[in-house]
């Protein structure tokens, strides 16, 4: 229920209701836990906060080195900041770990865009 409050607040751009829905999270979970690192990356992603939500995917990436939503939402920000061969590099690690994957494929066929 905290988690669908984040979402909805994100989706809809609303900073007030994000606020208290990352405020309610942190009062409802331990401050080293894993699904708070992902919602404050997420959180920081959503409000373009991109240097702050790159930390927060590094983070989550040194605790769980194969996550593929950390790894594809952090080349994402590399590729937006013209780290494009850090980038391809970072989704085709992930791609050779997870060969069956739509979001890396999808990730390496939008960079290859950006790159044109």
């Amino acid at each position: 229920m905290a988690m669908g409050r984040l979402q909805t607040a994100v989706a809809d751009k609303d900073a007030t209701a994000r606020q208290q829905a990352m405020e309610n999270l942190r009062t409802l979970l331990p401050a080293d836990s894993l699904t708070l690192l992902r919602a404050q990356a997420w959180n920081a992603h959503g409000s373009d906060e991109l240097k702050l939500a790159e930390q927060y995917y590094r983070a989550i990436l040194q605790r769980v080195p194969d996550d593929e939503y950390a790894g594809v939402n952090l080349a994402l920000i590399e590729a937006h900041d013209g780290q494009l061969e850090q980038a391809r590099d970072r989704l085709n690690r992930l791609a050779a770990r997870n060969s069956r994957s739509a979001m890396v494929s999808r990730a390496l066929a939008e960079l290859d865009m950006e790159a044109r």
